[in-house]
């Protein structure tokens, strides 16, 4: 349906430039013989109401001519496509968010297996390190940054959605703090960080990527409020006992114990106007290309979906509090201090692939470590020569999943036409090959970077389904 130029106002003055431009390339076509005469162009442009708000519109024109075929005037319809060109935005980031995400994965993979190598190691040489405290402690410093690099990469592969959400006890304290070292790097300097945190050995039962994500996006937000200028931005962390609803207005809370973090800027503030509707996804108040304005729908989602709840105050001018309610664990947090192997000796034979080297040689020493015997191999194909030769030589495969010339789950067809009664294990980066690996036949898939002790109980396991560690 056409809308009339009074309705939308006037072109953008970064458009008009454009639109006026156009004009003059097609009236320099008039003296071409081989140009119809009755052709139609269009463009879209940003118009201006009256009340100063913008509005997307397509144009479609052509000339009107006079008596003797020369065109005079220009005849135009103008078209409100201002929704069309949201949905196209949508679509364009949805489909950025997922390059990215497709490259992060990537990325994360290449690091998982670089890792495994640096954690296989460590290990190794804490398994069979003799000497002073002080190198054993030096070790189990490695280990325990492995451990937190794994966790990293978990973080990223959520985002990249090559990963599935896993919630589990968090000291919340040490991981407020790694993001906030993280994000004092990445602001303007002119902003300080105050850092109010009193929540000791508090956890919540949490996936710390999700906690990662919002604390990054309300930093965000926070940021954007200063507009270039100097500004506090205050991170808060206590522990709180909630009676009823009424003490933080927020209905759908249970009484109980929560964990309240709140971050609260001196910035520009957010309108009355508006305040209602920062949780609503697309919902921005950011200039065009600042923002998608769905940070904050994110953020409600992820605490609602954890059983807390969110609140905000802001005043124009002078600030926002946003303050967020999870709900306190009463679990532990798992110790990264290194677990050490089983202390009984197996006995098996293993054949064990994958395309990375390192992993190979790690992995082979940890498994001969506990007294089986290990074919290290390289290359998924001469790997299925290896077993074809003698398929009874074998008592379980341990293989990568992403090799070149024969994935992991090839391999396992491969092997099961030979032999259907031996146990397979499947390494990966990536949890979507979970449900996959498991319908093709393996007994198990570990998650890489291959940590020792996890490897050993999966492998014993396999061999000896009764056993229990």
């Amino acid at each position: 349906m056409g809308v009339s130029s009074y309705d939308l106002g006037i072109i953008a003055p970064e458009d008009l430039d454009r639109v006026t431009g156009m004009i003059s390339e097609e009236m320099a076509k008039e003296d071409d013989p081989d140009v119809d005469p009755r052709r139609s162009w269009s463009t879209q442009v940003e118009q201006v109401k009256k009340d100063g708000s913008f509005v997307w519109t397509e144009i479609k024109a052509s000339f009107l001519r006079d008596e003797a075929g020369r065109a005079n005037r220009v005849l135009g319809v103008t078209r409100d496509i201002t929704q069309r060109r949201r949905i196209e935005r949508r679509l364009q980031q949805s489909q950025k968010m997922e390059a990215i995400g497709t490259l992060a994965g990537g990325i994360a993979h290449d690091f998982n297996n670089i890792l495994s190598s640096i954690l296989g190691f460590t290990e190794l040489a804490r398994l069979q390190c003799d000497a002073e405290p002080e190198v054993i402690r030096s070790l189990d410093k490695i280990y325990s940054a492995g451990i937190r690099a794994r966790d990293l990469i978990r973080h990223i592969l959520v985002f990249s959605r090559q990963q599935e959400i896993r919630r589990e006890p968090l000291t919340i304290m040490p991981l407020v703090k790694e993001c906030l070292n993280f994000i004092r790097a990445s602001i303007p300097k002119n902003i300080e960080i105050i850092q109010n945190l009193d929540a000791h050995n508090i956890t919540v039962v949490a996936d710390a990527s999700q906690i990662h994500q919002i604390i990054m996006n309300l930093f965000t937000n926070a940021v954007h409020a200063m507009e270039e200028k100097n500004g506090v931005i205050e991170v808060g962390l206590k522990s709180v006992r909630i009676e009823n609803w009424e003490q933080i207005q927020i209905k759908e809370l249970d009484p109980g114990n929560y964990l309240e973090l709140s971050i609260t800027d001196s910035g520009c503030g957010i309108p009355e106007s508006v305040i209602e509707r920062i949780f609503e996804p697309f919902f921005t108040t950011k200039d065009k290309g600042q923002g998608t304005g769905m940070g904050l729908s994110i953020i409600h989602g992820i605490v609602k979906d954890m059983g807390g709840g969110i609140s905000v105050y802001s005043e124009p001018g002078k600030g926002s509090v946003f303050k967020l309610y999870l709900p306190a664990g009463t679990g532990k947090e798992e110790a990264t201090v290194f677990p050490g192997l089983p202390l009984t000796k197996e006995t098996g034979r293993i054949l064990m692939v994958d395309d990375e080297e390192d992993i190979v040689i790690s992995g082979r020493l940890i498994l001969m470590t506990m007294g089986y015997e290990v074919t290290g191999v390289t290359n998924s194909i001469e790997a299925f020569e290896i077993f074809k030769k003698d398929p009874q030589a074998f008592d379980l495969v341990l293989s990568d999943q992403t090799m070149p010339g024969m994935t992991g789950i090839q391999l396992i067809g491969k092997i099961r036409e030979l032999r259907r009664d031996i146990p397979i294990i499947i390494s990966t980066g990536f949890s979507d090959v979970t449900s996959i690996a498991e319908k093709s036949g393996a007994f198990a898939v570990v998650m890489k970077p291959l940590i020792a002790r996890e490897l050993a109980e999966t492998v014993r396991a396999a061999l000896n389904p009764k056993a229990s560690l």
